[in-house]
């Protein structure tokens, strides 16, 4: 068996930690967002660059397993190849995704996705407001 070295990478935060002034790391970040974002900005601390994005992802299948490059691909699993043999799944399998119809039939597409999203936002920066974060609501 060959050996592997873990790689750790820092991600899904504007800074990196060590890009950050000495004492306002994640160690040393204080209760409220607004005293350290403003002594972020004080500091003059940028944002790094994103990554440029790769010229082309290679797939992770031979052409063999998926019939034809320009097929896309050749298998695709029903509802009884994952479990389901009535090919629906019951109301206790779905996880819940299921009840927020009335008819039993899943709400989704962009334009759900867009307004669950909205309300999420809205609902966190009430949160935020509510703890003493200083933003207004437009």
């Amino acid at each position: 068996m060959s050996s592997s070295a873990l790689e750790l990478v820092w991600q899904r935060t504007m800074f990196l930690p060590d890009d950050l002034p000495a004492g306002l790391g994640p160690a040393d970040m204080p209760d409220k967002f607004t005293p350290w974002k403003i002594q972020v900005e004080k500091a003059g601390t940028t944002v790094r660059p994103p990554w440029a994005p790769p010229a082309t992802l290679p797939c992770p299948w031979d052409d063999a397993s998926i019939g034809s490059p320009l097929s896309g691909f050749s298998y695709l699993p029903t509802l009884a190849d994952l479990g389901f043999p009535d090919g629906v799944p019951a109301a206790a399998d779905d996880g819940g995704a299921m009840a927020d119809d009335v008819a039993g039939r899943f709400k989704g597409g962009e334009t759900v996705a867009l307004a669950r999203l909205q309300d999420w936002v809205y609902e966190q920066v009430r949160t935020y407001m509510a703890i003493g974060g200083g933003l207004a609501l437009p």
